[in-house]
């Protein structure tokens, strides 16, 4: 799993990369909000099926940062541009494929290293 999350994370940079020398100048800030929401969804899921030793109040504070993260996040692929890609005849939303990934980075805690 944690070979998908990379290659789909560099292909979402690679894309990213070379729309901004093709019209979209802010195409980084779409590629930053997608890591943004990749991350709270990784983060606040976690924080919740993974608890690590940490106390309640803890979990749910993560969990509320990650959801004001991911609505930020959303924002910043709006702004940059590039809300959507084509991989041969499919659209793929950024929102989506950025959540999709993150629910199952969290689900199946892949950032173990990060255990107190």
């Amino acid at each position: 799993m944690e070979a998908i999350r990379g290659l789909v994370v560099l292909f979402v940079s690679y894309i990213c990369l070379f729309s901004t020398f093709k019209g979209y100048p802010f195409a980084f800030v779409s590629w930053l909000g997608f890591m943004v929401i990749f991350g709270a969804w990784a983060v606040g899921l976690a924080a919740i099926f993974h608890p690590m030793g940490r106390r309640l109040t803890a979990r749910v504070a993560y969990v509320a940062v990650a959801i004001i993260l991911s609505v930020f996040g959303e924002s910043m692929i709006s702004w940059g541009g590039i809300e959507w890609i084509k991989f041969f005849d499919s659209t793929i939303y950024l929102n989506v494929l950025a959540s999709a990934i993150g629910f199952l980075s969290g689900i199946l805690n892949l950032d173990k290293n990060m255990a107190q």
